[in-house]
């Protein structure tokens, strides 16, 4: 089996030998993994701090024996205030409490790293890839197993994982830390950061709630398989996690850049 393994957003911290190593524990013995990320330069969105790119290649290098493949990108907040000032949206969705930009920016990445992963299949004369797997870099860790790839064959369309919880019981919840299929269905979600522009509103403005939207527009019931009751997608517990996006620093953070590109842009 050959897979394509897509990582999106910011890198945070040094990858791990063990984590590279858990990567190849969760597909049958003699997969081909490829690493495809598009990764910004910046280790996060709360600092300047540059990436030792070399460095981060290498770990990944000397731990896969597939290919490797990034692409370092600029970071550039203001290309996601500046479409969400486009929409006459305020900062943050007051149903969903998500900053808007943030959103833009979670879905930019991973349709840059899947039209990576699209041209390079484009440019190459014998590369098939059967799968895609797309999750975030700083879930690697705690992906521990993924069932479906345990069978014979990945089915038509798109697995997505979902919390087990009784809120989402009657909705086509869309999990954004993971998702999977093969190339032929998953590929057209590269196109998810524009239906993400015209999409986003104050219902929606969070990851699963756009994901979510753009599956069921684009393939049928059927063709979507949810990964959870009997056969889950077993994540480990995120002790002692801080979620940034709504803390004191991302406020402060998105309120800076606002002010900024407002500053910049004022008549």
């Amino acid at each position: 089996m050959k897979i394509a393994y897509c990582l999106y957003g910011f890198i945070a911290e040094k990858p791990k030998e063990e984590d590279i190593t858990l990567i190849k524990s969760l597909f049958p013995t003699g997969s081909q993994i490829d690493i495809y990320y598009s990764c910004p330069t910046i280790l996060h969105e709360q600092t300047n701090t540059e990436i030792d790119q070399v460095s981060i290649e290498n770990v990944f290098k000397s731990h896969m024996s597939g290919s490797v493949i990034f692409e370092w990108r600029n970071y550039d907040p203001f290309m996601f205030i500046k479409e969400v000032k486009k929409k006459n949206l305020s900062r943050k969705s007051d149903i969903t409490n998500s900053y808007y930009n943030r959103i833009l920016s979670l879905f930019y990445s991973i349709a840059a790293t899947l039209k990576l992963l699209e041209r390079t299949v484009e440019l190459s004369s014998n590369l098939i890839y059967d799968a895609i797997v797309v999750t975030r870099y700083t879930y690697i860790k705690n992906i521990l197993s993924i069932p479906a790839f345990q069978g014979q064959f990945l089915k038509k369309g798109v697995y997505i994982w979902r919390e087990q919880n009784a809120y989402y019981a009657d909705r086509l919840y869309a999990e954004d830390r993971i998702f999977y299929g093969r190339y032929d269905s998953l590929i057209c979600i590269k196109d998810i950061y524009s239906f993400a522009i015209d999409a986003i509103n104050p219902m929606n403005a969070y990851g699963e709630g756009i994901l979510e939207e753009y599956v069921t527009k684009h393939f049928s019931l059927s063709d979507l398989h949810f990964q959870d009751g009997l056969h889950p997608i077993k994540l480990q517990t995120l002790s002692g996690y801080t979620d940034y996006k709504t803390s004191k620093d991302c406020e402060q953070n998105v309120n800076e850049m606002y002010n900024l590109f407002e500053s910049h842009n004022s008549v």
